[in-house]
């Protein structure tokens, strides 16, 4: 991880940042993306459920390589690799260049997202589909990327060094927060133990503090 974190910090500095974050998304996308499964849902071809299941049907994650420590590294070092994360597990993301209604981004869109957040397109393409995924229910596709993509992280904080724990546990704070479970509150909790200025935990603390949750199921949304 050492390692990785010195070549990404000598790739920024000669080439520029977004050069580097393309070298640290390409180490560990495809390892990630055949982790958490599956595509987002087509009505015409997917048997999956609108509603949302609880229990059964996740994997325990095992060590299958470096990608893991990598995507330590990455979340570490750029925010906008994190979020892009966070939007796989929210939407899913399509491998094919032809996208059906629920099919909302492509690997090569979620790229570059990450490696120009700024970029009007990309910022607004993030908005939005934060937004949309605010307002719909869970399906079972979803339920289950995010349960394995829970599992990813919380082997990942298991065996790394504190410093980059800080990031995964937020994801798992926000994605439990998404799914309605209680445990969102202690993650949340448990990185900002580690580092007091992590945003998105203390998003996620505020969000349970006012009862504010997506798809409406609290007193208010932030879609109000």
């Amino acid at each position: 991880m050492h390692e990785f974190r010195e070549l990404f910090t000598d790739i920024r500095s000669e080439s520029g940042m977004e050069h580097a974050v393309e070298y640290c998304f390409e180490s560990f996308i495809d390892d990630w993306l055949a982790w958490i499964g599956p595509e987002p849902c087509n009505a015409e071809r997917s048997s999956c459920s609108s509603t949302l299941q609880h229990g059964g049907g996740v994997a325990e994650y095992r060590d299958t390589g470096d990608w893991l420590a990598y995507l330590a590294v990455g979340m570490a070092e750029v925010l906008s690799i994190r979020d892009v994360l966070i939007l796989s597990l929210l939407t899913g993301v399509s491998t094919s260049a032809a996208m059906s209604e629920r099919q909302n981004v492509t690997v090569e869109q979620l790229k570059d997202m990450a490696c120009r957040p700024h970029h009007r397109k990309n910022a607004a393409l993030m908005t939005g589909q934060l937004q949309r995924a605010f307002r719909l229910t869970p399906c079972a596709c979803a339920l289950r990327r995010c349960r394995n993509g829970i599992s990813a992280l919380s082997a990942m904080c298991a065996s790394v060094p504190e410093e980059y724990r800080v990031q995964a546990l937020a994801v798992i704070a926000y994605i439990n927060w998404w799914l309605g479970d209680a445990s969102a509150e202690a993650y949340a909790r448990q990185a900002l133990s580690l580092d007091v200025s992590c945003r998105l935990a203390s998003i996620v603390i505020c969000a349970l503090e006012h009862n504010i949750h997506p798809n409406g199921a609290g007193k208010q949304s932030f879609r109000e």
